[in-house]
């Protein structure tokens, strides 16, 4: 594995705890804090604010798409030395596919198999935070 500087290493550490926040947490939020007795129509308007309105500020809402395009444009050139980036980049990959269920209205959303997809994406941040916090 290539050497990266402490100071490359503590900002992409940064970088990743941003990432974690505003990707990791708010995508899931939306669904998961939805009722046990959700209808279909409350499950998709939680996985629509999921996808297209992750992140809210006072300014600006974010869709989960812009917000790792940011990350990985900025990163590219360090992340494919860790290995749990590719399991990052296959959870994203997951939950950004789910746009297409949005796109059809007539298909049923899952809720446990949506979440489970959702999740995985702050869990992989997770375990790529770990990697990158051993690595020297």
């Amino acid at each position: 594995m290539q050497h990266m500087d402490k100071a490359t290493r503590d900002d992409l550490l940064d970088a990743l705890f941003d990432l974690k926040h505003d990707l990791g947490k708010h995508i899931y939020q939306p669904l998961g804090m939805l009722p046990p007795g959700a209808t279909a129509q409350e499950l998709r308007a939680a996985l629509e604010t999921a996808l297209f309105s992750t992140r809210k500020t006072q300014t600006e809402q974010v869709a989960a798409r812009k917000l790792w395009v940011r990350f990985a444009d900025e990163w590219q050139s360090q992340l494919p030395r860790f290995s749990h980036y590719e399991k990052l980049e296959t959870a994203i990959r997951s939950a950004l596919a789910l746009e297409s269920v949005l796109a059809k209205p007539g298909i049923e959303i899952e809720r446990e198999t949506v979440g489970a997809t959702l999740r995985g994406v702050g869990e992989a941040i997770f375990d790529l935070i770990e990697e990158v916090k051993t690595h020297e």
